[in-house]
């Protein structure tokens, strides 16, 4: 079993009504964002159909949290308005795809730190220069 952006937009875009088709032709037109564009529309997911709750159980009983022990008085604003063209889904959802299986945070980290660095880190960096 797949599923693809091209089934996705028949299924909902192309039945949404006008205020949809228009959020989404906007989207397409954000300056700068056609890596992200292309990565979403050519996105097929292969790999999703094949996890199994017993996967989800090993990697949620294996990772360690992300945010650790963080207090919510310890927030950044500026961090939690970030956005960039690559959501986390988008990045998350492509490591499912590219490996076939679920990430342990561990693993994710990793990843997001170097395979998919480009399309997050870097673009913070340019929005919050005092970001290390």
């Amino acid at each position: 079993m797949q599923v693809s952006f091209a089934d996705c937009k028949r299924e909902l875009l192309e039945r949404a009504n006008a205020n949809g088709r228009t959020a989404y032709n906007e989207w397409r037109q954000r300056p700068h964002w056609d890596e992200v564009v292309a990565f979403v529309e050519g996105f097929t997911h292969r790999h999703l159909f094949e996890l199994t709750p017993d996967m989800l159980r090993a990697v949620m009983e294996s990772s360690a949290h992300p945010l650790g022990d963080v207090q919510k008085e310890e927030a950044i604003k500026s961090i939690e308005d970030f956005t960039c063209p690559f959501a986390l889904q988008h990045i998350f959802h492509g490591y499912v795809e590219e490996t076939g299986t679920v990430p342990r945070w561990q693993e994710f980290h990793d990843f997001i730190h170097n395979g998919a660095r480009s399309k997050w880190l870097e673009p913070l960096r340019s929005a919050l220069p005092s970001f290390p």
